[in-house]
Protein backbone atom coordinates (compact mmCIF):
# COMPACT_ATOMS: atom_id res chain seq x y z
CA UNK A 1 0.00 0.00 0.00
CA UNK A 2 1.60 3.28 -1.08
CA UNK A 3 -0.62 6.10 0.88
CA UNK A 4 2.23 8.38 0.20
CA UNK A 5 1.81 8.60 -3.43
CA UNK A 6 0.79 11.93 -5.33
CA UNK A 7 -2.59 12.35 -6.04
CA UNK A 8 -4.27 13.62 -9.16
CA UNK A 9 -6.54 15.38 -7.62
CA UNK A 10 -4.73 17.38 -5.48
CA UNK A 11 -2.61 18.05 -8.20
CA UNK A 12 -5.52 19.80 -10.25
CA UNK A 13 -6.15 21.96 -7.46
CA UNK A 14 -2.40 23.13 -7.06
CA UNK A 15 -3.16 23.82 -10.88
CA UNK A 16 -5.81 26.02 -10.30
CA UNK A 17 -4.22 28.05 -7.20
CA UNK A 18 -0.54 28.26 -9.25
CA UNK A 19 -2.63 29.56 -12.27
CA UNK A 20 -4.11 32.24 -9.98
CA UNK A 21 -1.07 33.54 -8.14
CA UNK A 22 0.78 33.56 -11.62
CA UNK A 23 -1.95 35.44 -12.74
CA UNK A 24 -1.97 38.25 -10.24
CA UNK A 25 1.77 39.04 -10.49
CA UNK A 26 2.02 38.46 -14.34
CA UNK A 27 2.17 41.78 -16.23
CA UNK A 28 -0.56 41.02 -18.51
CA UNK A 29 -3.75 42.08 -19.91
CA UNK A 30 -6.67 40.87 -21.85
CA UNK A 31 -7.94 42.65 -24.43
CA UNK A 32 -11.35 39.94 -25.22
CA UNK A 33 -13.99 40.31 -22.80
CA UNK A 34 -15.20 37.03 -20.57
CA UNK A 35 -18.38 35.60 -21.29
CA UNK A 36 -20.37 33.59 -18.72
CA UNK A 37 -20.91 30.76 -20.42
CA UNK A 38 -17.16 30.08 -20.19
CA UNK A 39 -16.63 30.70 -16.91
CA UNK A 40 -19.98 28.66 -15.75
CA UNK A 41 -18.63 25.61 -18.88
CA UNK A 42 -14.99 25.75 -17.09
CA UNK A 43 -16.51 25.92 -12.80
CA UNK A 44 -18.67 22.94 -14.00
CA UNK A 45 -16.06 20.69 -15.57
CA UNK A 46 -13.80 20.90 -12.33
CA UNK A 47 -17.04 20.61 -10.36
CA UNK A 48 -17.88 17.38 -12.30
CA UNK A 49 -14.21 16.22 -12.07
CA UNK A 50 -14.01 15.99 -8.45
CA UNK A 51 -17.44 14.56 -7.80
CA UNK A 52 -15.86 11.63 -10.52
CA UNK A 53 -13.08 11.35 -8.60
CA UNK A 54 -14.70 11.64 -5.22
CA UNK A 55 -16.73 8.80 -6.25
CA UNK A 56 -14.39 6.32 -8.04
CA UNK A 57 -12.21 6.58 -4.61
CA UNK A 58 -15.32 5.32 -2.66
CA UNK A 59 -16.23 2.77 -4.78
CA UNK A 60 -14.70 -0.83 -3.90
CA UNK A 61 -12.72 -2.21 -6.41
CA UNK A 62 -13.09 -5.95 -7.73
CA UNK A 63 -10.66 -8.36 -7.17
CA UNK A 64 -8.13 -9.61 -9.88
CA UNK A 65 -5.53 -11.42 -9.15
CA UNK A 66 -3.69 -10.02 -12.20
CA UNK A 67 -4.10 -6.58 -10.64
CA UNK A 68 -1.21 -7.40 -8.24
CA UNK A 69 1.64 -7.10 -10.05
CA UNK A 70 5.17 -9.47 -8.45
CA UNK A 71 8.57 -8.03 -8.44
CA UNK A 72 10.09 -9.83 -11.39
CA UNK A 73 13.53 -7.89 -12.08
CA UNK A 74 13.93 -9.84 -15.60
CA UNK A 75 10.76 -7.61 -16.57
CA UNK A 76 12.76 -4.91 -16.32
CA UNK A 77 14.94 -6.40 -18.64
CA UNK A 78 12.47 -6.48 -21.13
CA UNK A 79 10.94 -3.26 -20.95
CA UNK A 80 14.64 -2.09 -21.25
CA UNK A 81 14.38 -3.73 -24.58
CA UNK A 82 11.07 -2.37 -25.76
CA UNK A 83 12.64 1.16 -25.00
CA UNK A 84 15.50 0.79 -27.44
CA UNK A 85 13.35 -0.96 -30.17
CA UNK A 86 11.37 2.94 -29.75
CA UNK A 87 13.92 4.79 -30.02
CA UNK A 88 14.87 2.89 -33.18
CA UNK A 89 12.06 3.09 -34.88
CA UNK A 90 11.71 6.95 -34.30
CA UNK A 91 15.05 7.73 -35.59
CA UNK A 92 13.91 5.76 -38.24
CA UNK A 93 10.90 7.64 -38.85
CA UNK A 94 11.97 10.90 -38.22
CA UNK A 95 15.24 11.04 -39.44
CA UNK A 96 15.36 8.52 -42.62
CA UNK A 97 11.68 7.97 -43.77
CA UNK A 98 10.47 11.76 -42.70
CA UNK A 99 13.56 13.51 -43.83
CA UNK A 100 14.69 15.39 -40.51
CA UNK A 101 18.03 16.73 -40.16
CA UNK A 102 20.58 17.73 -37.64
CA UNK A 103 22.17 20.17 -39.90
CA UNK A 104 18.58 21.16 -40.50
CA UNK A 105 17.48 24.37 -37.65
CA UNK A 106 14.85 23.56 -35.25
CA UNK A 107 12.14 25.36 -37.84
CA UNK A 108 12.92 23.77 -41.01
CA UNK A 109 12.59 20.38 -39.24
CA UNK A 110 9.46 21.18 -37.82
CA UNK A 111 7.93 22.24 -41.14
CA UNK A 112 9.38 19.14 -42.86
CA UNK A 113 7.85 16.68 -39.89
CA UNK A 114 4.77 18.53 -40.69
CA UNK A 115 4.39 18.20 -44.29
CA UNK A 116 5.47 14.79 -44.37
CA UNK A 117 3.09 12.03 -43.77
CA UNK A 118 3.26 9.38 -40.95
CA UNK A 119 4.29 6.41 -40.90
CA UNK A 120 3.00 3.67 -38.86
CA UNK A 121 6.47 3.12 -37.88
CA UNK A 122 6.34 6.21 -35.75
CA UNK A 123 3.35 5.70 -34.39
CA UNK A 124 4.30 2.21 -32.96
CA UNK A 125 7.15 4.03 -31.62
CA UNK A 126 5.76 6.73 -30.25
CA UNK A 127 2.61 4.32 -28.70
CA UNK A 128 5.78 2.23 -26.86
CA UNK A 129 7.55 5.56 -25.69
CA UNK A 130 6.01 5.22 -22.44
CA UNK A 131 8.75 2.17 -21.44
CA UNK A 132 11.43 4.44 -21.01
CA UNK A 133 9.69 5.71 -18.33
CA UNK A 134 8.78 2.86 -17.02
CA UNK A 135 12.38 1.40 -17.63
CA UNK A 136 13.71 4.10 -14.88
CA UNK A 137 11.17 3.20 -12.71
CA UNK A 138 11.40 -0.44 -12.70
CA UNK A 139 15.67 -0.19 -12.28
CA UNK A 140 14.88 1.76 -9.06
CA UNK A 141 11.33 -0.06 -7.85
CA UNK A 142 12.78 -3.77 -8.80
CA UNK A 143 16.32 -2.68 -7.17
CA UNK A 144 18.28 -3.70 -10.41
CA UNK A 145 21.73 -1.71 -8.91
CA UNK A 146 23.49 -1.61 -12.03
CA UNK A 147 25.40 2.06 -12.88
CA UNK A 148 25.90 1.03 -16.52
CA UNK A 149 22.02 -0.14 -17.03
CA UNK A 150 21.01 3.36 -15.42
CA UNK A 151 22.73 5.56 -17.26
CA UNK A 152 22.08 4.16 -20.41
CA UNK A 153 18.10 4.49 -18.98
CA UNK A 154 18.84 8.08 -18.68
CA UNK A 155 20.14 8.59 -21.98
CA UNK A 156 17.19 7.44 -23.38
CA UNK A 157 15.06 9.89 -22.19
CA UNK A 158 17.95 12.57 -23.11
CA UNK A 159 16.85 11.28 -26.48
CA UNK A 160 13.59 12.11 -26.46
CA UNK A 161 14.86 15.89 -25.27
CA UNK A 162 17.27 16.23 -27.60
CA UNK A 163 14.65 15.31 -30.28
CA UNK A 164 12.38 17.87 -28.94
CA UNK A 165 15.06 20.58 -29.27
CA UNK A 166 15.77 19.62 -33.32
CA UNK A 167 12.16 20.20 -33.92
CA UNK A 168 12.50 23.48 -31.71
CA UNK A 169 9.79 22.10 -29.37
CA UNK A 170 10.07 23.96 -25.59
CA UNK A 171 6.94 21.81 -24.11
CA UNK A 172 8.07 17.80 -24.48
CA UNK A 173 11.86 18.93 -22.44
CA UNK A 174 9.80 20.20 -19.66
CA UNK A 175 6.93 17.71 -19.27
CA UNK A 176 9.72 14.73 -19.64
CA UNK A 177 11.95 16.53 -17.04
CA UNK A 178 9.41 16.83 -14.92
CA UNK A 179 7.92 13.35 -15.08
CA UNK A 180 11.36 12.01 -14.12
CA UNK A 181 12.20 14.38 -11.32
CA UNK A 182 8.67 13.21 -10.21
CA UNK A 183 9.93 9.65 -10.27
CA UNK A 184 12.81 10.55 -8.49
CA UNK A 185 10.61 11.96 -6.04
CA UNK A 186 8.56 9.10 -5.33
CA UNK A 187 11.36 7.04 -4.30
CA UNK A 188 13.03 9.60 -2.37
CA UNK A 189 16.43 9.74 -4.27
CA UNK A 190 15.63 13.98 -4.47
CA UNK A 191 13.72 15.18 -1.39
CA UNK A 192 12.65 18.53 -0.63
CA UNK A 193 15.70 20.09 1.06
CA UNK A 194 16.99 23.44 0.89
CA UNK A 195 20.18 22.09 -0.59
CA UNK A 196 18.03 20.20 -3.19
CA UNK A 197 15.83 23.07 -3.69
CA UNK A 198 18.75 25.29 -4.59
CA UNK A 199 20.25 23.22 -6.67
CA UNK A 200 17.39 21.93 -8.36
CA UNK A 201 16.30 26.21 -8.79
CA UNK A 202 19.95 26.77 -10.24
CA UNK A 203 19.47 24.13 -12.67
CA UNK A 204 16.12 24.72 -13.50
CA UNK A 205 17.52 29.07 -14.41
CA UNK A 206 20.37 27.53 -16.60
CA UNK A 207 17.63 25.46 -18.22
CA UNK A 208 15.04 27.68 -19.04
CA UNK A 209 17.73 29.95 -20.49
CA UNK A 210 18.72 27.27 -22.74
CA UNK A 211 15.11 26.70 -23.80
CA UNK A 212 14.66 30.61 -24.07
CA UNK A 213 17.91 30.82 -26.22
CA UNK A 214 16.69 27.33 -28.64
CA UNK A 215 13.63 30.00 -28.84
CA UNK A 216 15.24 32.90 -30.03
CA UNK A 217 17.01 30.81 -32.78
CA UNK A 218 14.26 29.65 -33.83
CA UNK A 219 12.71 32.81 -34.02
CA UNK A 220 15.88 34.42 -35.56
CA UNK A 221 15.91 31.77 -38.70
CA UNK A 222 12.39 34.17 -40.44
CA UNK A 223 13.33 37.75 -38.48
CA UNK A 224 16.71 37.87 -39.47
CA UNK A 225 18.72 39.13 -36.44
CA UNK A 226 18.45 38.46 -32.64
CA UNK A 227 17.14 42.22 -31.38
CA UNK A 228 14.34 41.66 -34.05
CA UNK A 229 13.58 37.80 -32.89
CA UNK A 230 12.89 39.33 -29.30
CA UNK A 231 10.77 42.25 -30.70
CA UNK A 232 8.92 39.96 -32.27
CA UNK A 233 8.51 37.64 -28.84
CA UNK A 234 7.53 40.26 -27.00
CA UNK A 235 5.07 42.29 -29.31
CA UNK A 236 3.63 39.66 -32.18
CA UNK A 237 4.20 36.24 -30.41
CA UNK A 238 1.44 33.70 -31.10
CA UNK A 239 -0.35 33.97 -27.99
CA UNK A 240 -0.64 37.79 -27.71
CA UNK A 241 -3.31 38.63 -29.42
CA UNK A 242 -5.57 39.34 -26.57
CA UNK A 243 -3.29 38.72 -23.83
CA UNK A 244 -0.98 41.58 -24.19
CA UNK A 245 2.17 42.58 -21.74
CA UNK A 246 2.62 45.79 -20.15
CA UNK A 247 4.45 48.11 -22.25
CA UNK A 248 6.74 49.20 -19.28
CA UNK A 249 8.03 45.36 -18.96
CA UNK A 250 8.47 45.08 -22.69
CA UNK A 251 10.82 48.37 -22.73
CA UNK A 252 12.46 47.02 -19.50
CA UNK A 253 13.86 43.52 -21.01
CA UNK A 254 14.66 45.82 -24.13
CA UNK A 255 16.98 47.62 -22.13
CA UNK A 256 19.00 45.17 -20.51
CA UNK A 257 22.16 44.68 -22.10
CA UNK A 258 23.37 41.39 -20.14
CA UNK A 259 22.93 38.75 -23.09
CA UNK A 260 21.77 36.33 -19.82
CA UNK A 261 20.18 38.21 -18.30
CA UNK A 262 18.13 39.70 -21.10
CA UNK A 263 17.35 35.35 -21.92
CA UNK A 264 15.75 35.01 -19.03
CA UNK A 265 13.53 37.78 -18.84
CA UNK A 266 12.61 37.13 -22.47
CA UNK A 267 11.72 33.31 -21.32
CA UNK A 268 9.91 34.61 -18.28
CA UNK A 269 7.37 37.35 -20.37
CA UNK A 270 7.00 34.42 -23.17
CA UNK A 271 6.16 31.97 -20.16
CA UNK A 272 3.80 34.31 -18.59
CA UNK A 273 1.38 34.92 -22.33
CA UNK A 274 2.07 31.14 -22.94
CA UNK A 275 0.82 29.67 -19.67
CA UNK A 276 -2.18 32.65 -19.28
CA UNK A 277 -3.61 33.21 -22.56
CA UNK A 278 -5.27 29.69 -22.93
CA UNK A 279 -8.29 31.02 -20.54
CA UNK A 280 -9.30 33.93 -22.63
CA UNK A 281 -8.99 31.44 -25.86
CA UNK A 282 -11.48 29.24 -25.01
CA UNK A 283 -13.70 32.69 -23.96
CA UNK A 284 -13.16 33.29 -27.59
CA UNK A 285 -13.64 29.74 -28.59
CA UNK A 286 -17.08 29.29 -26.63
CA UNK A 287 -18.34 32.49 -28.57
CA UNK A 288 -17.19 31.21 -32.09
CA UNK A 289 -17.03 27.44 -32.26
CA UNK A 290 -19.69 27.01 -34.86
CA UNK A 291 -18.70 23.16 -36.07
CA UNK A 292 -20.67 20.29 -35.31
CA UNK A 293 -19.08 18.39 -32.30
CA UNK A 294 -16.27 15.76 -33.33
CA UNK A 295 -16.78 13.06 -31.11
CA UNK A 296 -13.37 12.58 -30.12
CA UNK A 297 -11.28 12.64 -32.77
CA UNK A 298 -9.96 15.68 -32.07
CA UNK A 299 -8.46 15.35 -28.70
CA UNK A 300 -7.74 11.84 -29.19
CA UNK A 301 -6.71 12.28 -33.19
CA UNK A 302 -3.44 10.15 -32.95
CA UNK A 303 -5.85 6.45 -32.31
CA UNK A 304 -8.22 7.58 -35.59
CA UNK A 305 -4.83 8.14 -37.57
CA UNK A 306 -3.42 4.55 -36.68
CA UNK A 307 -6.48 2.88 -37.50
CA UNK A 308 -6.28 5.28 -40.96
CA UNK A 309 -3.35 4.33 -41.48
CA UNK A 310 -3.53 0.44 -41.23
CA UNK A 311 -6.96 0.37 -43.12
CA UNK A 312 -5.99 3.41 -45.96
CA UNK A 313 -7.67 6.12 -45.48
CA UNK A 314 -5.10 9.34 -44.24
CA UNK A 315 -4.16 11.87 -46.15
CA UNK A 316 -3.75 14.45 -43.22
CA UNK A 317 -5.73 16.21 -41.07
CA UNK A 318 -7.89 19.64 -41.35
CA UNK A 319 -8.63 21.66 -38.79
CA UNK A 320 -10.72 24.01 -40.54
CA UNK A 321 -13.07 23.42 -37.41
CA UNK A 322 -10.61 25.41 -35.20
CA UNK A 323 -11.68 29.28 -34.62
CA UNK A 324 -8.14 30.22 -34.08
CA UNK A 325 -5.41 27.11 -34.64
CA UNK A 326 -2.09 27.09 -32.29
CA UNK A 327 -3.83 28.55 -29.24
CA UNK A 328 -4.07 26.87 -26.15
CA UNK A 329 -7.37 26.63 -24.79
CA UNK A 330 -7.11 24.70 -21.29
CA UNK A 331 -7.66 21.31 -21.23
CA UNK A 332 -11.59 22.14 -21.43
CA UNK A 333 -11.41 23.48 -24.93
CA UNK A 334 -10.30 20.67 -26.71
CA UNK A 335 -13.19 18.12 -25.09
CA UNK A 336 -15.68 20.70 -25.73
CA UNK A 337 -15.11 20.78 -29.69
CA UNK A 338 -15.28 17.19 -29.41
CA UNK A 339 -18.77 16.57 -27.17
CA UNK A 340 -20.04 20.58 -26.49
CA UNK A 341 -21.94 20.37 -23.34
CA UNK A 342 -21.53 16.96 -22.47
CA UNK A 343 -17.74 18.16 -22.24
CA UNK A 344 -19.25 17.89 -18.28
CA UNK A 345 -19.74 14.30 -18.59
CA UNK A 346 -16.57 13.64 -19.74
CA UNK A 347 -15.11 15.62 -16.98
CA UNK A 348 -16.79 13.22 -14.70
CA UNK A 349 -15.83 9.99 -16.44
CA UNK A 350 -12.45 11.47 -16.40
CA UNK A 351 -12.21 11.94 -13.28
CA UNK A 352 -13.63 8.95 -12.33
CA UNK A 353 -11.47 6.83 -14.45
CA UNK A 354 -8.69 8.43 -12.47
CA UNK A 355 -9.38 7.61 -9.50
CA UNK A 356 -10.22 4.04 -9.83
CA UNK A 357 -6.18 4.00 -11.34
CA UNK A 358 -5.20 5.75 -7.84
CA UNK A 359 -7.12 3.19 -5.71
CA UNK A 360 -5.56 0.15 -7.65
CA UNK A 361 -2.05 1.67 -6.32
CA UNK A 362 -2.51 2.55 -2.93
CA UNK A 363 -4.91 -0.49 -2.21
CA UNK A 364 -3.85 -3.12 -4.39
CA UNK A 365 -0.15 -2.27 -4.88
CA UNK A 366 -0.36 -2.53 -8.09
CA UNK A 367 3.26 -0.38 -8.87
CA UNK A 368 3.16 -1.08 -12.48
CA UNK A 369 0.67 2.30 -12.51
CA UNK A 370 2.83 4.61 -10.73
CA UNK A 371 4.27 6.38 -13.92
CA UNK A 372 0.94 6.61 -15.16
CA UNK A 373 -0.33 8.46 -12.04
CA UNK A 374 2.70 10.62 -12.20
CA UNK A 375 1.70 11.66 -15.52
CA UNK A 376 -2.20 12.69 -14.89
CA UNK A 377 -0.14 14.93 -11.90
CA UNK A 378 1.10 16.82 -14.43
CA UNK A 379 -1.69 16.82 -16.74
CA UNK A 380 -4.46 17.48 -14.18
CA UNK A 381 -1.81 20.78 -12.70
CA UNK A 382 -2.17 22.21 -16.73
CA UNK A 383 -5.99 21.98 -16.59
CA UNK A 384 -6.01 25.70 -17.09
CA UNK A 385 -3.25 25.66 -19.52
CA UNK A 386 -4.10 23.11 -22.14
CA UNK A 387 -4.52 19.38 -22.47
CA UNK A 388 -1.76 17.33 -22.55
CA UNK A 389 -3.39 14.49 -23.91
CA UNK A 390 -4.00 16.20 -27.48
CA UNK A 391 -0.46 17.86 -27.19
CA UNK A 392 2.85 17.22 -25.86
CA UNK A 393 2.35 13.59 -27.21
CA UNK A 394 0.14 12.83 -24.30
CA UNK A 395 -1.74 10.04 -25.92
CA UNK A 396 0.84 8.36 -26.52
CA UNK A 397 1.71 8.09 -22.78
CA UNK A 398 -1.28 7.71 -21.56
CA UNK A 399 -2.39 4.62 -23.79
CA UNK A 400 1.80 3.48 -23.98
CA UNK A 401 1.81 3.38 -19.64
CA UNK A 402 -1.80 0.93 -19.89
CA UNK A 403 -0.34 -1.20 -22.51
CA UNK A 404 2.73 -1.49 -20.18
CA UNK A 405 1.17 -1.55 -17.21
CA UNK A 406 -1.37 -4.40 -18.10
CA UNK A 407 1.93 -6.40 -20.27
CA UNK A 408 3.78 -6.30 -17.09
CA UNK A 409 1.01 -7.45 -15.18
CA UNK A 410 0.31 -10.36 -17.67
CA UNK A 411 3.83 -11.59 -17.93
CA UNK A 412 4.08 -11.43 -13.87
CA UNK A 413 0.98 -13.08 -13.19
CA UNK A 414 1.91 -16.13 -16.10
CA UNK A 415 5.68 -16.07 -14.42
CA UNK A 416 4.01 -16.96 -11.09
CA UNK A 417 1.06 -19.48 -11.98
CA UNK A 418 3.12 -21.45 -13.82
CA UNK A 419 5.66 -21.84 -11.49
CA UNK A 420 3.35 -23.95 -9.28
Amino acid sequence: MDKKLASPKNAAIYGVLFWVALYLMAPISYTYPFNFISIALLVSCYLLFFLGYFIGIKVKLLDYPIDMPKEKKWLFYFFFIISLISILLLILDKFILRGASLSQGAFANREILANAPPTILGIIGNFIRASVFLTLFLYFKLRINHKRLLIISYSFLFYFILESFLTGSRAIPVFYSVLTLLILFHFKLLRFKMKNFLVLLALGLVFFVILTEIFISRTMEFMGTRERAIEFILMKGSYMDYTILDKSFITFILSINSFYIQSFFVGLASFYTYYLHSIVEFSYLIDHFDAPSQFGSHTFFVIFKFFELIFGGFDGRAYNYIPRPGKYITFFGDIYMDFKGWAVIFMFLFGYWQARIYKTAITKSNFTVIPLILFLCILNFLFPVFNLISGGNGIYLIIGFLFMSYTYKLLSYITVNTKK
